[in-house]
């Protein structure tokens, strides 16, 4: 069973961790992107434009998420990892209808992410969920929603 918990200063050593867990995964297409995330966290603390939840599994950490509401009431996903011994179990899936869930009881019904066009495990994953790139540059997601740059993906195909 998975559960979401608001992280706090004392996460931070794990934020940093799942972040080095998962820099070889994507090194090729962002060169140090998460070992620099790791020192943020550690430098830095928790961020403050952005909320972070830990992903626990039976009592276990195995991953973060971090989310934000923007102002038209979407729900925008900035981020979501596990640790790389927790990926392709199913937990994503899982927690994508723990979090519409949470959205749909909470009247929201856009759910907004980005995915980096070269990680194509991220983006079969939620194609593999229902969903659908709506832009692929950066006008096109410009035009759809002046707040933010982000693709916007359907939270109600569950």
């Amino acid at each position: 069973m998975i559960a979401l918990v608001k992280a706090n200063e004392g996460d931070l050593e794990f934020l940093s961790q799942v972040c080095l867990d998962i820099a070889e995964l994507y090194s090729p297409i962002l060169p140090d992107a998460f070992e620099r995330q790791s020192e943020k966290f550690q430098n830095n603390g928790l961020p403050k434009n952005y909320n972070i939840r830990i992903i626990v599994c039976n009592g276990e950490r195995v991953g973060f998420l971090g989310d934000m509401y923007l102002k038209s009431g979407t729900y925008y996903l900035t981020a979501l990892y596990f640790l790389m011994k927790f990926q392709r179990c199913g937990l994503g899936r899982e927690l994508h209808e723990i979090i519409v869930n949470e959205l749909l009881e909470a009247g929201v019904d856009r759910l907004a992410l980005f995915a980096h066009e070269e990680a194509y495990w991220a983006i079969d994953f939620y194609k593999n969920i229902g969903y659908e790139v709506i832009g692929e540059t950066r006008r096109d997601v410009e035009e759809y929603d002046r707040e933010l740059i982000i693709e916007f993906l359907p939270c109600n195909k569950v």
